[in-house]
């Protein structure tokens, strides 16, 4: 399998911010990732998901491994 990861600091709208409990134009980070999978020999995305994080209260550390 293979997953595409995309990350970017974005600002917040309606009803992100409001859900994340902060002002309109705050900044945030938006992770969105698709995960792809062999199914009946296609590869083909299996798993798609993207997530608004509060920028006060996360730190993100990726850890690369070949």
């Amino acid at each position: 399998s293979e997953m595409c990861i995309e990350t970017e600091a974005i600002l917040a709208k309606d009803e992100i911010a409001e859900y994340l409990e902060l002002k309109e134009g705050s900044p945030i980070i938006l992770f969105r990732c698709v995960t792809y999978g062999i199914v009946n020999g296609k590869e083909i995305p299996i798993e798609n998901f993207k997530c608004y994080y509060r920028t006060d209260k996360f730190k993100f550390y990726i850890d690369q491994v070949r």
